[in-house]
């Protein structure tokens, strides 16, 4: 729920030392929570529960739950950021994939971010020598 995740926040350091950096906790939460929600990385989940009191009325919480993708990112150790591309990426690759030879094991092993990695010129000659 919204108020365990505000509570685990105020025993952390940040919550310590919010004053002094001017961070307000929980607009903080409430950004962090957005972005996930907007990244379809968690979910929320609507629920009745008995409220504590002697009244015993049935009070709506919000629960926060992780999607399957928010799993495989955690597990998969992608940064978030790529997260959402990753998948539509390979979604869409999904259709296209041609299982009669190997060729797609080369596919899905080379690293999604090797457009922006340099290789130097030397160090390809000196591989292809060996």
């Amino acid at each position: 729920t919204y108020e365990s995740l505000l509570n685990l926040l105020q025993k952390t350091l940040l919550a310590l030392q919010a004053d002094r950096l001017n961070v307000h906790l929980q607009s903080l939460l409430d950004e962090c929570l957005q972005y996930l929600i907007d990244a379809n990385i968690i979910r929320v989940k609507e629920v009745e529960q008995i409220s504590d009191d002697s009244h015993a009325e049935k009070v709506k919480r919000l629960l926060y739950e992780t999607t399957k993708l928010g799993k495989a990112t955690v597990e998969g150790s992608v940064d978030l950021g790529l997260a959402t591309s990753v998948y539509n990426h390979l979604a869409t690759s999904l259709i296209n994939m041609n299982l009669e030879n190997p060729l797609h094991l080369l596919y899905i092993t080379i690293p999604f971010d090797l457009p922006n990695m340099t290789i130097g010129f030397r160090q390809l000659v000196d591989r292809v020598r060996r």
